[in-house]
């Protein structure tokens, strides 16, 4: 258990770029879980309180310039954006196959094929 927790926390630390932020992520997600949940259930939700803190304060995520662009499915590009970056962690840093991480970001295995090199341009690129 305290590998997830110590993955959550690396998670967040890489997702917000500060020690505060991460620690109320990851109390964000224990709060909706519990002290029992799964790994899988804690990724999903710590998925989800990123989201909502996205939704609440732009600064905390991606550039301002992702917030406006949505796709046909609803979804915005913010979105795609943090999925793509989350999909890359999970896999680099809690070593989540393929299978497990398009469970947690709801993405198709071939979609998370072509998102995964992407992903990984996004820490590359500020603007991202």
């Amino acid at each position: 258990m305290l590998e997830i927790i110590d993955d959550l926390y690396t998670l967040a630390y890489w997702m917000t770029g500060a020690e505060i932020s991460a620690h109320e992520l990851v109390s964000s997600t224990y709060w909706y879980t519990g002290l029992n949940a799964s790994a899988h259930e804690l990724f999903i939700t710590f998925r989800a309180c990123y989201q909502d803190r996205c939704r609440v304060t732009s600064s905390f995520c991606v550039s301002d310039s992702y917030s406006q662009l949505t796709y046909s499915s609803g979804v915005s590009l913010r979105q795609r954006v943090i999925d793509m970056k989350l999909l890359v962690l999970l896999y680099e840093i809690s070593g989540l196959n393929h299978r497990d991480i398009s469970e947690i970001t709801g993405t198709s295995l071939d979609a998370l094929a072509c998102c995964y090199p992407r992903g990984k341009n996004c820490f590359l690129q500020p603007q991202c």
